[in-house]
């Protein structure tokens, strides 16, 4: 899966179509409910999905803004891709066997 939602600069002053701004926001919810966390497929930014990037944020010690900056965006594509989760506001990876393994709390 691509989060294609920072791409090199852009070439037209025009605002995205509506087709491509629900196809970033469909990726998004695709990869918040890959890393545990409910939202739904609506293509809409709305107040759940807003709540998911927030509960995210705020689950790895990012602002909780409910927007999607750059940070924020990096991190999900990264947890997805290893197939990481968030449980309780907590980072889980998964083990060598793949089952989730809580990460240790020390700091």
């Amino acid at each position: 899966m691509s989060l294609r939602l920072f791409g090199p600069g852009r070439k037209s002053n025009r605002p995205p179509s509506r087709e491509n701004e629900a196809t970033r926001v469909r990726a998004v919810q695709v990869a918040l409910i890959r890393v545990g966390i409910p939202v739904q497929l609506t293509g809409v930014m709305d107040a759940k999905t807003r709540s998911g990037i927030r509960f995210f944020q705020g689950s790895n010690g990012l602002g909780e803004t409910g927007y999607l900056d750059r940070e924020t965006v990096e991190l999900l594509k990264a947890m997805v891709k290893s197939r990481s989760r968030v449980i309780s506001r907590k980072r889980v990876d998964p083990g060598p066997s793949g089952a989730a393994a809580p990460e240790s709390e020390d700091h």
